[in-house]
């Protein structure tokens, strides 16, 4: 890196904060607006244009992540619970750098 660096992400959730919250307060054309603007399916329709990304490819990708997820839920469920402070292992962070 030769220097200070800035990247601005504009994201948008398209659901709401939890699989109970229906986001209701949400208008609907709004969501929709932000859906037409996902970069993924931006960089799917770019790549598929220019020959460099199929439906097959996609299907992949996709069997591939779900077993990945499969796997780790696996682990995750056979695992024991943490105890006392340890349940707070890995879910802060107090290493915190601040790059002039």
């Amino acid at each position: 890196m030769a220097g200070p660096e800035l990247i601005e992400c504009k994201t948008y959730r398209w659901y709401g904060h939890s699989e109970i919250d229906p986001a209701k307060y949400r208008d609907p054309a709004e969501v929709e607006k932000w859906k037409a603007k996902d970069p993924i399916l931006g960089m799917e329709k770019y790549l598929t244009a220019k020959g460099l990304f199929t439906a097959e490819w996609k299907q992949e990708i996709v069997d591939g992540f779900n077993k990945e997820l499969d796997a780790a839920i696996e682990i995750a469920e056979k695992s024991a619970l943490p105890e006392g402070i340890e349940a707070l292992d890995h879910v802060y962070s107090f290493d915190i750098r601040i790059v002039c």
